[in-house]
């Protein structure tokens, strides 16, 4: 059984050794891969930028120090095109709008990745002559896509063919109800209107029946926990916040004071943009707080939405220096309403004091990235980072009910014959209005603390991207990371983060943002942030070389034979040689033959630098150490 033992050693100690070198055939290929993007040119400079694709620019070509955009991109023609709304499906983005040539108009469906690269764009029309048509909102349920478009509805797959089209018809001058918004609740649609309307239908096996239609409430409607909550008051004068039940009846009013734009309902209460307020209320109707908000270049800020999610609240719209003077504007704030962050897009018209009505109009979210959807008119050229103040403010809310009716007339949805043509269009400015999007990450993530050992660093322009191997959390609200995680670490080079000189093979500390999944610069990773100043990258264990020393021992014996003469002293000749001597004599009548058997050890060294922390080569260097103990004691 020695032998297998002895192989047995042979083979762990090489696994040891492999584990611990490894890390440098993994740095020759990730380097190999950053090589390949860099010889195709994956940053250039902002204004070669190609005019067939979409424009990813914001981290390649903005000069923010802290600037969570992670791509912006437009499409348009010739022609107007607005944008309508957007919806996600987990994965991709899914856009609805108008385009615009004199009295023709089509609804817009425009399919875009999570990278802003627009993958296609179809066109809807009607056959025969209607006045208004466009896509003004788009709602998911049950993986279809439903648009709305002033007095039609459209239901699409997420590949862009069409299931049905239909329109309203039946009440006194209906021919424009100006659908605006929708939300569902299981077979319901609720549908608001842009004056002051509220549709529910049901969808079952194809067939679209309203159910009933209210006047007196409407513009914006959101659903949660088997409620409608709705925008209440006469057209221009939405300044209500409304709960109703799912037939119709109303729970409880608030009235603001002054008109709302928005509304956005979650498990964490209910929410409204009202000028340059955001108001919180609970589900009950009861106010929590409200904040308004300023931003420093001292332009008027005009909210037109809000999103919500776990950790942060999103409001955007615009700023104006004056009446037609405009730049579209988002902000994040923390979920007690602390303003933390703003982004405004610029353009060659906001600079040079031209006529312009950019704006976002809706937002959706996936994890930590939010879709920005919105409008241009000029050239997408920077992103400028806003500094802002809330001011936590008391609301009077009171408890006034809308004049709500409910109209009887004989709403019903008839077929619409249409065309569906695939639109062509430029990801570059194209001389009117275009759509605008942008995506974000969310600037306002838990930060995460932790240890682990550098195992690469690629040359990124403007950008920091440290692979780590998590050896050790120190801090970890997201729950997210684990022991063995390789990690990037993510920072502008010239932000303010503080990150110490470093190498491969360092051990460090770092603390910042956790991201999650995603894609930068080609490579996919669990991302970590460095953006302030308060985030850090620092070496406490620079790495360390351990010599491996391993011995072979070889028995050589040696002769040497000599005749001495028989005499008083015996053999001191043989006193030269090593302890060990064997010998043998043969005696004659004269003189005394002796053969001297000697034996010489001979060591061979072997030595291994090993760099890696302290931690794990102390813990090989000893696991060596042991089996070659185990090992000498098989030998004997």
């Amino acid at each position: 059984m020695r032998a297998p033992k002895k192989y047995l050693i042979i083979l762990i100690s090489f696994l040891c050794l492999i584990s611990l070198t490894g890390f440098t055939s993994y740095n020759i290929t990730v380097s190999g891969v950053i090589q390949g993007i860099e010889n195709a040119q994956f940053f250039n400079n902002f204004e070669s930028y190609s005019k067939a694709k979409p424009q990813l620019i914001a981290e390649r070509h903005y000069e923010v120090k802290v600037n969570p955009m992670k791509c912006i991109g437009t499409w348009g023609s010739a022609y107007l095109e607005w944008s309508g709304g957007v919806v996600t499906d987990g994965n991709d983005f899914y856009i609805t709008g108008t385009r615009s040539h004199g009295e023709d108009f089509i609804v817009v469906l425009m399919k875009v990745s999570s990278d802003c690269e627009v993958e296609w764009v179809k066109g809807w029309k009607p056959e025969e002559e209607m006045h208004g048509v466009g896509g003004t909102h788009i709602a998911a349920k049950d993986g279809f896509l439903l648009i709305s478009g002033y007095d039609l509805l459209l239901k699409f797959t997420k590949d862009g063919d069409l299931i049905w089209s239909k329109k309203i018809a039946g009440g006194p001058e209906f021919w424009e109800v100006g659908f605006q918004d929708m939300a569902s609740i299981g077979d319901d649609i609720y549908i608001a209107t842009h004056h002051g309307g509220l549709v529910k239908a049901t969808e079952r096996e194809g067939s679209l029946t309203v159910d009933w239609v209210l006047a007196g409430v409407g513009y914006s409607v959101e659903t949660y926990g088997g409620f409608i909550y709705v925008i209440g008051g006469e057209m221009m004068k939405s300044s209500k916040i409304v709960k109703l039940t799912d037939d119709g009846q109303i729970l409880w009013s608030k009235d603001l004071g002054e008109d709302v734009s928005d509304l956005a309902v979650s498990e964490y209460g209910v929410y409204a943009v009202a000028g340059n307020k955001v108001i919180k209320l609970s589900h009950e109707g009861n106010f929590i707080w409200a904040t308004e908000l300023t931003l420093n270049t001292m332009h008027d800020l005009h909210l037109t939405g809000i999103l919500v999610d776990p950790t942060s609240i999103y409001v955007y719209g615009y700023e104006s220096k004056s009446l037609g003077h405009q730049r579209a504007v988002a902000i994040v704030m923390d979920e007690d309403g602390n303003f933390v962050a703003g982004y405004a897009i610029n353009t060659p018209d906001w600079e040079q004091d031209k006529s312009s009505l950019d704006e976002f109009v809706d937002a959706v979210s996936i994890d930590n990235l939010v879709f920005l959807l919105g409008d241009v008119w000029a050239e997408v050229e920077g992103v400028d980072e806003l500094d802002g103040l809330s001011r936590h403010i008391t609301v009077n809310l009171r408890d006034e009910n809308p004049d709500i009716q409910r109209l009887e007339d004989d709403f019903k949805f008839l077929d619409l014959a249409g065309e569906i043509t695939t639109l062509t269009g430029s990801s570059s400015y194209s001389g009117s209005s275009d759509i605008l999007f942008a995506i974000m990450r969310n600037p306002n993530r838990p930060s995460v603390k932790f240890r682990g050992i550098i195992i690469d660093d690629l040359a990124i322009v403007s950008f920091y991207s440290i692979g780590i191997r998590v050896d050790e959390i120190l801090s970890d609200p997201t729950g997210k990371l684990r022991i063995g995680d390789v990690v990037r670490v993510w920072s502008h080079r010239d932000g303010p983060a503080q990150i110490d000189n470093y190498a491969v093979g360092d051990r460090v500390e770092v603390f910042g943002k956790y991201f999650g999944e995603d894609v930068r610069a080609g490579i996919s990773s669990i991302y970590i942030d460095l953006e302030t100043s308060d985030h850090y990258l620092r070496v406490i264990e620079e790495p360390t070389t351990v010599t491996i020393i391993s011995t072979t021992t070889v028995m050589v014996y040696e002769t040497y034979t000599s005749s001495v003469y028989r005499g008083e002293t015996v053999w001191t000749t043989v006193t030269k040689y090593v302890a060990k001597t064997v010998y043998k004599t043969i005696e004659s009548w004269t003189t005394t033959t002796i053969t001297h058997y000697s034996s010489k050890t001979y060591t061979t060294m072997t030595t291994t630098a090993i760099t890696q922390s302290v931690a794990i080569t102390s813990l090989c260097a000893s696991l060596l150490t042991i089996l070659n103990r185990i090992h000498k004691r098989w030998r004997k």
